[in-house]
């Protein structure tokens, strides 16, 4: 499954590069590397979790574009019991000209592995804050959840760094 999941990174990821060129106006790859403090609730209960992971944006059209993140995802009580998550995202960029703040949605499908493997569907949004023309700070609220179990979620506020 590990070999599977590492051979989709790959050819998901070596597209997006190619969109790579430079040019006067924004990146059209964006990299990123978070940590996400976070809780699992439903089923009557809740438990405090750590994600922390990478990725990479590739844009499309306009501010549509396409993201791809692997992590691991663990409960702050056992940090050696985590699962691995691997995300394939559409991304929506609200892009204004000259503005160091970006904001943006995100959501598509999220596998769990480990073992076995859980598929959902995760959604979110935040801000990408420029602080230099190729550096900056993401900061991201995200939600992970299965059809077939509205009541749990796995809730985060993530934050971290994001370069171009």
């Amino acid at each position: 499954m590990m070999k599977t999941l590492l051979a989709v990174c790959v050819v998901v990821l070596l597209p997006i590069l190619a969109f790579g060129q430079e040019s006067d106006q924004i990146s059209q790859v964006i990299g990123y590397a978070f940590v996400a403090p976070g809780v699992a609730v439903g089923g009557g209960s809740s438990s405090g979790l750590l994600h922390f992971g990478g990725g990479a944006e590739g844009r499309l059209y306009k501010g549509l574009g396409i993201a791809a993140e692997i992590g691991y995802l663990t409960p702050f009580e056992d940090m050696g019991w985590g699962v691995g998550v691997f995300s394939l995202d559409g991304v929506y960029r609200f892009h204004k000209s000259g503005s160091k703040i970006e904001p943006f949605l995100a959501g598509g499908y999220s596998v769990l592995f480990r073992g076995d493997t859980a598929h959902g569907i995760n959604l979110g949004g935040g801000i990408d804050y420029w602080f230099h023309k190729r550096v900056g700070m993401r900061f991201e609220f995200r939600d992970y959840f299965r059809t077939s179990y509205l009541n749990d979620h796995i809730i985060q506020g993530r934050f971290g760094f994001t370069f171009r």
